[in-house]
């Protein structure tokens, strides 16, 4: 993933540059003889035009990081260069050996000042190699508003900071269903609707899997990790005090249930839940009817798929016990290493990209806002594609995000873990509570043998 000025941004601007102007004025009595070690403390308190001054800023992309530079300009890179002509935008891309960040790491190299990345994967990408900056005291030094930013996509930063904050989102995504409205209209079947439950979908579910000239159409499909990472209960994967998985409770146990019950229907079962294999039957094959999956799917059918246009979109199906709540967010982030050379530089970047003007450019692209309240932008998401003006874009935001569950950092082994029990009830039959023990077990096992490499 790699990403004009507006008066509402030249006028934020103006306002910073009358700040700046009144507290040298403070710094003098009105005869001009005021003391001067007062004026230049005045001036030392309030933050400079940093952006006047010239800067090399180098961003690398963990969430796609063999992405071209070519990609990461013109999702990103043209609009920063362009708000911040003094600055030069550089780009490191992973070409192989040598160019991960550990490599850089390892090899004294490392020269990059602001990171792309994924709440899920910020442990994996930047807190393992300690390159995570706590920006707190910039946040207060050039009054920086987070409340205008989503609250869970900030309060996940609250925990990986105990409190700090490492940084700033500048997209989400969440899981919600997407739908193939030719297996709809073969089958006779009403279109999925924002605000259904999961026992709308699994009723719907069973009505379109069915065989219909020698072709096996399945009613529902998903990115199964994705549904389980982001789970609606606000389940968490570990007790991040004792590194032990808590699969196996109550909350997240219905979750995985609820998934395994459309595997279940007859003429539904799938070799495997890989989401390759669950891709390929919503995209390529178009058989499956349905598919939940993580909002930045729709950019992908969008611009990859042109030829797929009978698809659209409803919210993400709710739990009756939790009318309105959605998945959890998922957050993407600028991030500013700590061995970065221009500090400050780098944080007028992180302030841009939550800005009107970069949400816009974000939206464009078809990429959710990480504002609390996007309502205003909302005629901005996907502008350029024909497909998406008569979609159901509003199903892109659900009425309420469930609340963040703690990330830990080796969520990825429990998630494998939980994909191999669900293989064993789907194919061997297991029963569910004796799936999800044997792989709350391995699971703790391959979790111990990782903190016992790492000396912890």
């Amino acid at each position: 993933m790699n990403l004009t000025p507006k008066q509402g941004y030249w006028f934020a601007g103006l306002g910073l540059t009358v700040v700046l102007l009144a507290s040298c004025n403070n710094g003098r009595d009105p005869a001009g003889e005021g003391s001067g070690s007062a004026q230049a403390q005045a001036q030392a308190q309030a933050p400079a035009d940093i952006t006047a001054i010239p800067a090399e800023l180098t961003f690398y992309n963990s969430t796609a990081p063999s992405e071209s530079e070519e990609l990461f300009m013109a999702k990103y890179g043209n609009a920063i260069a362009k708000k911040f002509p003094n600055y030069k935008i550089k780009y490191h891309q992973n070409t192989g050996k040598g160019a991960s960040l550990a490599d850089l790491i390892a090899s004294g190299q490392l020269n990059i000042d602001i990171d792309i990345s994924a709440a899920d994967i910020t442990y994996n990408s930047l807190i393992q190699f300690g390159l995570q900056d706590d920006i707190s005291d910039l946040i207060k030094k050039y009054k920086f508003d987070l409340n205008r930013l989503e609250p869970n996509a900030v309060e996940v930063q609250r925990k990986f900071a105990n409190g700090g904050i490492y940084g700033i989102p500048f997209s989400v995504s969440t899981p919600i269903l997407f739908y193939n409205k030719q297996i709809f209209d073969l089958f006779a079947q009403p279109y999925p609707k924002d605000g259904m439950t999961w026992d709308d979908v699994y009723s719907l579910a069973k009505a379109l899997t069915r065989s219909q000239g020698g072709i096996q159409y399945r009613g529902f499909a998903s990115s199964f990790v994705h549904v389980l990472r982001f789970n609606q209960s606000s389940a968490p994967l570990v007790d991040l005090k004792t590194n032990k998985s808590l699969i196996t409770a109550d909350k997240f146990k219905r979750e995985f249930d609820n998934m395994l019950q459309m595997y279940r229907i007859p003429g539904n079962e799938v070799p495997d839940i890989s989401l390759s294999t669950q891709v390929s039957l919503f995209e390529k094959e178009r058989t499956a009817a349905m598919m939940v999956h993580i909002t930045r799917y729709a950019p992908a059918l969008w611009t990859k798929v042109q030829d797929f246009k009978d698809w659209d979109m409803a919210q993400m199906p709710q739990w009756k016990d939790m009318p309105g709540v959605g998945s959890q967010v998922s957050p993407y982030y600028f991030y500013q290493f700590k061995t970065s050379k221009s500090r400050e530089a780098a944080f007028q970047v992180l302030m841009f990209i939550a800005s009107d003007e970069f949400q816009q450019h974000i939206m464009r692209q078809g990429y959710m806002s990480s504002l609390k309240d996007p309502s205003h932008l909302m005629k901005y998401l996907a502008e350029g594609e024909p497909l998406a003006k008569t979609q159901n874009l509003k199903a892109l935001l659900p009425a309420k995000y469930a609340p963040s569950a703690d990330i830990y950092r080796y969520s990825n082994l429990v998630e494998k873990e939980l994909t191999g029990a669900a293989i064993e009830v789907l194919k061997n039959g297991t029963d569910t509570n004796t799936a999800l023990r044997t792989a709350s077990d391995r699971a703790d096992k391959a979790v111990a043998d990782e903190l016992a490499k790492q000396g912890k």
